[in-house]
């Protein structure tokens, strides 16, 4: 029972405002600061169910989040420079780029005005902190459900520190969001079979039908989700991760398969209502109920998946039998859910990269502003691709001729030389048997002249970098992009005789001693495949293009 006193709401960016109830059946918030690490967290979140309103949530998402991060205060601090520097030019008008992206969930669960605002900037704060991360489809709510409750500094250093973890607490890449689906069915398939079956039974057999169904799960859930039973969800998902995520998800389908079945009862029950009734009539209404309606299966998908979706919205349990359904799943552990999403990845990281250059086919004239650049080997719809892939600040300037083979000749003296200067650069290489590929490099070359660097590590470079090859099929470049959560972090080396670019298992490009053949290995930097069929080629034309980031400075 609430003690009610007029206390003003969480925050600036809401109108939820604290309730003080007496202490009993609830944790307190001196509870809360006395847990001790994650297993006591764990125990402590299943065990009370507090109310949107308790005064504990007034700490419990930034104590959760920030247990054991030591770079906590310097993350707040790093939001507030920003602010203070990128809001005083151009970046004020930006939207962050990723909303554009389809699949992104918008929406803020009724923050006031001033909340959206915040959230806009405390988004495109995060979009220029972590340039590598370019498909989140859950950061818009997520950030919004913390701003409910805390202060935009605090939101910014929590949502930072979960994306820090990777893939355990928030896909962050296409390809993760993309297997993910295939994840939850299989999860469903192991633990909730009658639910499977129903499915297989509706759709037919084929797993991609099935896993369509599932393709916007985290919809229902940051979404469609009424807010006290999200509220509750993140609690425990803050703690346990993507897991929390997927039991919502099955329990979510569960609900759904008990309100199919009681529908399809009514309906029997009706039917043989009038066949009792009407028995002149009984074999039309016995072939109602046996019949199975041809429909184009795009839309039975859909019509499937706004059923999901209409149960989620209005949940027919109260919000702790809703998690308790979720809890009751056995034996449901994070190693079968890693490794069958490690096991996805594998499988559709193609079907992906394909799918992605095509979106950028489609995408690419909306997003630069700029002509492409002049490539001997590409044509200015590749090049355009290519400008569409870096990261969108370099985006609004055309990158400059730096090297081309056939005038500056084979020697890395030259090849160096003309390099020097430049920060990021874009590699275009085209085989004798005329395969094309290449690279995108974002740092500099002259990196590898620090010695007391090169003394840790060979390698330097950051994950904004990518390697891609020219589809002969789809004549447009399929991107290999870093995933720092299932990807090593071997970018780029190289010295005064050789050139190494993303490294791991083997090299995505490797050469050495002349600018005239080298080799391409699968690479676990990249998680790409031979660059070329066979993994070695000769070099025909090689071309380097400057990008500079002197224009995008505060």
């Amino acid at each position: 029972m609430a003690l009610h006193k007029s206390l003003s709401p969480f925050t600036e960016f809401t109108d939820l405002r604290p309730e003080i109830f007496a202490q009993a059946p609830y944790g307190s918030r001196k509870s809360l600061h006395n847990l001790l690490g994650p297993k006591h967290f764990k125990s402590f979140l299943r065990e009370n169910n507090w109310p949107i309103t308790h005064e504990i949530r007034k700490d419990l998402w930034r104590v959760l989040v920030s247990h054991g991060d030591k770079e906590f205060e310097s993350s707040r601090n790093f939001y507030r420079e920003q602010i203070d520097t990128l809001f005083r030019g151009k970046v004020q008008n930006f939207r962050p780029a990723f909303l554009s992206e389809p699949g992104i969930v918008v929406c803020d669960h009724g923050l006031k005005e001033v909340g959206v605002i915040n959230l806009q900037r405390l988004l495109i704060v995060i979009e220029y902190a972590k340039p590598e991360i370019r498909f989140v489809p859950i950061l818009y709510p997520l950030c919004a459900m913390f701003l409910h409750y805390h202060s935009v500094q605090d939101t910014f250093a929590c949502v930072n520190r979960l994306l820090n973890q990777g893939n355990r607490f928030i896909l962050q890449s296409e390809l993760a969001v993309f297997a993910s689906r295939y994840t939850i069915l299989a999860l469903l398939k192991k633990f909730k079979k009658k639910i499977f079956n129903k499915l297989r039974r509706r759709l037919g057999t084929a797993e991609a039908k099935m896993a369509d169904v599932l393709a916007n799960w985290y919809f229902w859930i940051f979404k469609n989700l009424p807010v006290p039973y999200l509220v509750r969800v993140m609690d425990c998902f803050l703690v346990e991760g993507q897991k929390m995520l997927a039991r919502a998800a099955l329990t979510i389908l569960y609900l759904w398969y008990k309100q199919d079945a009681q529908q399809q009862q009514a309906a029997t029950t009706t039917t043989t209502a009038i066949i009792s009734t009407r028995t002149t009539r009984s074999s039309s209404a016995i072939a109602l109920v046996g019949r199975t309606t041809v429909v184009d299966e795009e839309q039975q998908i859909g019509d499937i998946s706004a059923e999901i979706s209409a149960v989620a919205s209005k949940v027919p349990i109260s919000v702790q039998t809703f998690l308790d359904i979720g809890f009751s799943i056995r034996r449901f552990g994070n190693t079968f859910l890693y490794r069958k999403q490690r096991h996805y990845e594998a499988k559709f990281r193609n079907l992906v990269a394909k799918q992605r250059a095509d979106k950028n086919a489609r995408q690419v004239e909306e997003r630069i502003y700029t002509p492409a650049f002049a490539s001997q080997i590409i044509d200015e719809e590749v090049a355009r691709e290519l400008m569409g892939a870096l990261p969108a600040r370099f985006q609004l300037e055309t990158p400059t001729s730096l090297f081309r083979l056939s005038e500056h000749g084979t020697s890395f003296v030259q090849f160096w030389t003309r390099l020097e200067e430049a920060e990021q650069s874009i590699l275009i290489i085209r085989s004798t048997d005329n395969h094309i590929f290449g690279a995108y490099l974002s740092s500099s070359w002259t990196e590898r002249k620090d010695i007391r660097e090169r003394a840790k590590t060979r390698y330097f470079g950051t994950g904004e970098s990518f390697v891609w090859r020219l589809d002969e099929e789809l004549k447009l470049p399929v991107f290999y992009t870093w995933c720092e959560q299932t990807c090593d972090n071997f970018f780029m080396a190289a010295s005064d005789k050789f050139m190494l670019i993303g490294s791991g298992g083997g090299d995505a490009i490797a050469i050495r001693d002349e600018l005239v053949q080298g080799s391409s290995k699968p690479s676990t930097t990249f998680q790409s495949p031979e660059l070329v069929p066979g993994g070695h080629f000769q070099i025909d034309e090689l071309e380097v293009f400057g990008i500079s980031s002197d224009n995008y400075s505060n």
